[in-house]
């Protein structure tokens, strides 16, 4: 009888012990493979390319291309609209390079961008040695749940002929920094900036010199034909189709039913 019991006994400890070990090891691998899942996908038209290994471009030939951590794509002749999971659009122009580093984290190369920020967790901009983040609203900040924005922060960076950055926000504030995190300006609404190559190489390090990159050649870019608030109206189009598709996938999850009376979505687009 006593053997019976201790060999039950062992065969239940041998039994959770597997268990632990099992679940153990699936969630490892379910971590590993985690960090392989795409951050975000890609629409793009014309000559597009994405970097398969260190030095090897290969040509998009998806209209429809996931986007992982980790990932560089450049435009030559082409363009190309970045939706980011965490509710950020990323426009790039012709003959534009980028990396992305997170799903928060880019890194422009050459070239410009558009953005479309809508997210609490927000996106940070590396060009050089500075970065562009677009500032935490305060009713975000002050609470400690995260929650979507009011209104997008929408805005562009440059990079120039002569390699300086021109930076112009169309809507919400954003903050330029240093690798310390030394706020060096801030962007009002409608403001613009332009910070020459040799400060991008070795931007201030104390904050008693914000003011001198803040003074540095403020200037008015050059609309660009098309446009809405930074973005053109292809970006526009792509957002207007996801919440009709949202629509959609809605409509038909409520099913046929309770007839009479129909109701239209309010337009997405911007006149």
């Amino acid at each position: 009888m006593g053997h019976g019991f201790g060999f039950r006994v062992f065969s239940y400890f041998l039994c959770v012990s597997f268990l632990l070990q099992a679940g153990g090891v699936s969630g490892i691998l379910a971590q590993e493979r985690g960090k392989n899942f795409p951050i975000g996908e890609m629409v793009s038209r014309g000559e597009v390319q994405y970097e398969a290994r260190e030095g090897v471009w290969q040509k998009v030939d998806l209209s429809y291309f996931p986007i992982f951590q980790g990932s560089k794509i450049k435009t030559q002749k082409g363009s190309a609209l970045l939706s980011l999971k965490n509710d950020i659009l990323v426009e790039m122009g012709a003959n534009t390079a980028l990396y992305i580093e997170r799903r928060d984290q880019i890194r422009l190369l050459q070239g410009h961008i558009h953005f479309r920020i809508n997210s609490p967790e927000g996106l940070s901009i590396a060009v050089g040695k500075i970065r562009v983040a677009n500032a935490p609203s305060p009713a975000a900040s002050a609470s400690p749940v995260a929650a979507k924005k009011a209104s997008a922060d929408m805005g562009t960076i440059r990079i120039q002929a002569d390699d300086s950055v021109a930076i112009q926000s169309a809507q919400g504030r954003f903050l330029v920094s240093n690798p310390q995190g030394v706020t060096l300006a801030a962007l009002s609404p409608k403001d613009s900036l332009t910070i020459p190559r040799n400060l991008l190489e070795n931007p201030p390090s104390e904050r008693s010199q914000k003011m001198m990159l803040a003074q540095v050649g403020d200037i008015t870019p050059a609309p660009e034909e098309d446009t809405y608030l930074g973005l053109s109206k292809w970006v526009w189009g792509g957002i207007g189709l996801g919440v009709l598709a949202l629509a959609g996938i809605g409509l038909a999850a409520g099913g046929g039913g309770g007839g009479g009376g129909s109701s239209s979505p309010p337009p997405v687009c911007p006149p």
